[in-house]
């Protein structure tokens, strides 16, 4: 999957802080969220609030891979995808607007996403296709979006972008419109109330995957914390019931989706001055069985896949902004 998370806590200056100027900004209270706070963890608490300022600009770097096979067969090795994708913040946290969620009011902040490169690789296969698949790809550089993005991480829109009256062609536009529900669902958020080493928070949603209704539980752990950085865990567990899905092996036939169960998680290190991330890692491993009909035979089949995220960021500085590295 291809993942951008939208976090936050920071305010303007050179040290860790508590974010307490943004705070006084806002014009309501807001502490609607979907998130739930297990434990508290131990003293000091500091808060952990998604607070940007306007004009904040950053670099994120994501390499994602995957693998899918039959059970007790050799899995099929996916390409290795590399993104470049730069971001500034339009409306900032010092004037946010806000929106009707989870039974409350959510605060939000606006930001403009460019997708600047975006490659492939792939062992085994010749380079002239490999080469080809890149071209293809081409049309994808340039594409834009909107995020917003709550206090809590939470992105509650994300919408493709046509600068400059340009349509890109129907295929990659579903493949961006793709790309996007996936970045809205990162399996992260951060804590509805101030918390320290130890302290424990999950929220639960629903994702589309393949056609397949899924229910994702994702329980963030905070390992350590300082002026400067927040290590956070991440664990994350995937769940389906039986429903009628497409046949992966004939498109145009139904398949039933018997059971489906994913398990996977990661670190991420959140940097405490804009709680952008710094470095993080992301795996999951998916176990689905699958009832099928083909060529008038039924039979069943236990497929097993994994997904890979790993993710990096820079600030940009104005003069560096459009140069990819």
């Amino acid at each position: 999957m291809l993942l951008v998370p939208g976090l936050g806590p920071g305010c303007s200056t050179n040290a860790g802080c508590s974010c307490s100027w943004f705070a006084g900004k806002s014009v309501e209270a807001t502490s609607a969220t979907d998130v739930e706070l297990i434990g508290d963890g131990s003293d000091p608490r500091v808060s952990l609030r998604v607070a940007r300022w306007t004009g904040l600009r950053y670099r994120m770097n994501l390499v994602t891979s995957g693998s899918l096979g039959l059970e007790k067969g050799a899995p099929i090795v996916g390409p290795t995808t590399t993104m470049v994708i730069d971001s500034e913040v339009l409306r900032g946290s010092a004037e946010p607007f806000f929106e009707r969620r989870h039974g409350g009011t959510v605060q939000l902040i606006q930001e403009r996403s460019v997708l600047r490169g975006i490659s492939i690789v792939q062992q085994g296969i010749p380079q002239p296709v490999v080469d080809f698949w890149n071209l293809a790809l081409a049309p994808l550089r340039g594409t834009s979006y909107l995020q917003n993005v709550a206090e809590s991480a939470e992105v509650t829109e994300l919408n493709s972008e046509l600068l400059g009256g340009v349509q890109p062609p129907e295929e990659i536009s579903k493949a961006v419109d793709a790309t996007l529900e996936q970045q809205r669902h990162f399996p992260f958020r951060l804590p509805p109330a101030p918390v320290g080493v130890g302290a424990t928070w999950r929220f639960h949603e629903s994702l589309l995957m393949n056609g397949a209704k899924v229910t994702q539980t994702a329980e963030m752990t905070l390992k350590s914390v300082d002026a400067n950085q927040a290590v956070i865990g991440v664990v994350i567990h995937q769940d389906a019931a039986r429903q009628d899905v497409t046949n992966p092996l004939e498109p145009t036939a139904k398949a039933t989706l018997e059971h489906f169960s994913g398990e996977g998680g990661g670190e991420l290190v959140v940097d405490r001055l804009t709680a952008i991330i710094l470095e993080g890692s992301v795996v999951v491993a998916a176990r689905s069985t699958l009832g099928m009909e083909l060529s008038g035979t039924k039979s069943v089949a236990t497929l097993i896949g994994a997904s890979s995220l790993h993710l990096s960021a820079t600030m940009l500085a104005e003069p560096d902004a459009g140069a990819v590295r």
